[in-house]
């Protein structure tokens, strides 16, 4: 039988074979591990994974790849990225040396609404180039398929325009990217006060215009004490999933403030960051089947006292 290449002589392939859906608990030990295994592949599919000599005697190919004992997994899923901006923001570490915690940061102007003004100044051309050698770097660590939030423009325009450029971005790149709007990342400066009225932008202009734009698939939330409530955020995800997108959320990072229960009362996709979860979040996270996104490396950063 004809295929395009096969892999062969693989010490260990890593399959992640299941029952066609995400495992959980105890399930989560199974890689689905072949030993000395080989793949036959034909139009970019997998036909067979088998033992290499079986691999061998029943295809032939027109590439074959020595995997030379090494071993072979899936391509890394990251399902929490934030990749289209313009500067970085290290100067906030000499800060978190100094005592301030992400909150004092963000409370004085830092944080996320420090990067609002140069997106909101950038074209799309730009946003585009600056985060092309971010998501390479990506790849090359072997990640295939990506989730990008927008959320650094935080109005309608500047909102869409980061969706716009991550779309080119998976138009040009080897990669999967699959787009979440966030406009809910933060309350722009304008609106630090007026909650209220940022929060009908978001769900009477802002969804619209991302539904009408068919761009992003999802829809995130920064549900915590100094940013979004559980009402206001309740009302955000409510109205997006109404409009059709399935939804994410940034939950009980810092602080436990019901974001855990929230998502699984709301039916969200995900529930990420998760820090300072509680136990009777983590109990409904599971029972609802929202999946737990950890992101141990961002609580290091922040010097936080308390890890998922």
């Amino acid at each position: 039988m004809k295929v395009d290449s096969i892999i062969i002589n693989a010490r260990q392939i890593a399959t992640m074979s299941g029952a066609g859906k995400g495992k959980r608990c105890a399930e989560m030990n199974d890689a689905g591990i072949l030993e000395n295994a080989g793949i036959a592949i034909r139009d970019g599919v997998i036909v067979e994974l088998a033992p290499s000599a079986e691999i061998e005697a029943k295809y032939s190919w027109d590439e074959a790849i020595d995997a030379m004992g090494g071993i072979l997994s899936p391509g890394f899923v990251d399902s929490h990225s934030h990749p289209v901006f313009v500067f970085t923001r290290e100067d906030e570490f000499a800060m978190r040396l100094a005592g301030k915690s992400y909150v004092d940061i963000a409370l004085a102007g830092g944080g996320i609404r420090s990067s609002i003004a140069s997106v909101r100044a950038a074209s799309v051309d730009e946003l585009v180039e600056l985060s092309i050698p971010r998501i390479r770097r990506m790849i090359e660590l072997g990640t295939t398929t990506l989730e990008a939030k927008s959320g650094y423009g935080l109005d309608t325009q500047s909102e869409l325009k980061q969706l716009e450029a991550i779309k080119r971005l998976n138009e040009i790149l080897p990669i999967d990217i699959v787009a979440t709007f966030m406009g809910a990342h933060e309350f722009p400066v304008e609106y630090k006060i007026d909650h209220d009225t940022y929060i009908k932008i978001l769900t009477e202009e802002m969804i619209p215009a991302v539904l009408e734009q068919g761009i992003a698939e999802f829809c995130d939330i920064f549900t915590e004490a100094h940013v979004y409530s559980i009402e206001e955020s309740r009302i955000v995800l409510r109205k997006a999933k109404e409009a059709g997108l399935k939804l994410k959320m940034h939950a009980d990072e810092i602080e436990a403030i019901g974001g855990a229960e929230l998502a699984a009362e709301m039916g969200c996709i995900s529930a990420d960051h998760l820090g300072a979860c509680s136990d009777d979040g983590i109990r409904m996270l599971k029972e609802a089947g929202v999946v737990p996104v950890l992101l141990p490396a961002t609580l290091f950063s922040l010097r936080s006292k308390q890890y998922a």
